[in-house]
């Protein structure tokens, strides 16, 4: 292992380590409940949760992630399974990140559980984008000329879309990676916090 890794790690590592907690309490093994849906409607929710919910609250709903990265002082990433990773900015959900074959390095991705509910997810964006849809068809559909790009980001009312597109499919790549990010400083809308946490 490289030196610049091996510190890259243990800044993760103490990092959890600097607030008296142990990182093994909040990672489990276990799934929980699946999603109602899966839409994701940038300016609204993702798979039908809502921007806001806490990190316990999405734990309680969907049991403890498969591993937790803090990545600044302020924001951190829930991983469920080997592809998705959940974004949170001061404990409170804003955003994913879905990386068709690993959201870590593919060795360490080796390593870890698949997750039934969310690396079997067949995403789809309100607009009809999806994983697998043609760099073509994405351009027709954001009525924007991408014939030359690999990666593409378009902002909503209040989110940031970026997508991937692989180049493993000749003439005609498809998306294979999205990232989506709420913009800073959003209102979060009280009752869908609330219609959320009271289905079932």
């Amino acid at each position: 292992m490289k030196r610049k890794d091996i510190v890259v790690l243990l800044t993760l590592l103490l990092g959890s380590f600097a607030n008296g907690e142990d990182i093994r309490d909040s990672i489990s093994k276990e799934e929980n409940q699946r999603p109602r849906q899966n839409i994701i409607a940038p300016d609204r929710h993702i798979f039908g949760i809502p921007y806001g919910v806490s990190e316990d609250e999405f734990i309680s709903k969907f049991g403890k992630p498969n591993g937790y990265v803090q990545l600044t002082k302020d924001t951190a990433a829930m991983i469920y399974g080997q592809s998705t990773a959940f974004l949170f900015t001061s404990g409170k959900f804003d955003g994913i990140r879905i990386h068709r074959l690993n959201i870590l390095d593919w060795r360490l991705t080796r390593e870890m559980k698949v997750h039934s509910t969310f690396d079997n997810i067949k995403w789809e964006l309100e607009n009809g984008i999806k994983a697998r849809t043609s760099r073509k068809q994405v351009s027709e559909i954001l009525n924007q000329d991408l014939s030359d790009q690999f990666r593409y980001e378009y902002e909503t009312d209040t989110a940031i879309v970026s997508l991937q597109f692989n180049s493993y499919s000749g003439q005609n790549p498809q998306v294979s990676n999205i990232m989506i990010k709420r913009k800073e400083n959003q209102r979060i809308e009280p009752r869908a916090l609330k219609a959320f946490f009271s289905a079932e």
